[in-house]
């Protein structure tokens, strides 16, 4: 009885490990994701910014016309 019961925990315990093991590679996989996303963002604001520029110069230069 003893036995079966410390086998069981034993079971348990690595179901346990595995789980934490899939969640560590969903939180590295979710981290990954929002790297490439902050990055993609910081992209699109510098793109952005370039064509803010662009336009402000635009009409500075008709305004002098």
């Amino acid at each position: 009885m003893e036995i079966s019961k410390l086998t069981e925990a034993r079971r348990n315990l690595e179901k346990m490990r595995n789980l934490m093991q899939d969640l560590q590679r969903s939180i590295d996989s979710v981290s990954r994701e929002m790297e490439r996303n902050v990055r993609e963002l910081s992209r699109l604001n510098e793109e952005t910014n370039r064509c803010l520029n662009d336009v402000e110069s635009e009409i500075r230069r008709i305004e002098k016309r």
